[in-house]
């Protein structure tokens, strides 16, 4: 799970799924989803969620992945350490695509051409 800052200003949950079947690692995108609150309890939710897709997070979720904020990766009180209370073998790894993302989003802000061209596609 990954929380986006759009062009737009809107706060955005990306979550992709990683597992291995038929012999190999796969890798799907589920779904962007709203990112209402930014709280450690409400982006724990978004994770108990995932039963709403029929994958049972409790047994069979053995990684998460988040940038290094401290609501995301705190060893006591962070999303990964409430979503690895609920599934034992949840293990926490610091994901470095967050810094690709601020790394593209960020400069297209100081044009404001491309700010309105990417306001204009995301309210379609």
């Amino acid at each position: 799970m990954a929380i986006l800052e759009t062009i737009a200003m809107t706060k955005l949950l990306k979550k992709v799924l990683g597992y291995y079947f038929d012999g190999a690692i796969q890798e799907t995108f589920l779904h962007f989803e709203s990112a209402e609150r930014l709280d450690t309890a409400g982006l724990t939710e978004k994770n108990i969620k995932l039963e709403s897709h029929g994958l049972e997070y409790k047994n069979n979720l053995v990684g998460q992945a988040y940038d290094g904020a401290a609501v995301m990766s705190g060893k006591h009180s962070g999303v990964q350490a409430r979503t690895k209370e609920q599934a034992k073998y949840a293990f926490f790894i610091h994901c470095n695509a967050h810094c690709l993302n601020v790394f593209l989003v960020d400069p297209v802000k100081a044009v404001p051409e491309a700010k309105e061209f990417f306001s204009l596609l995301e309210k379609r």
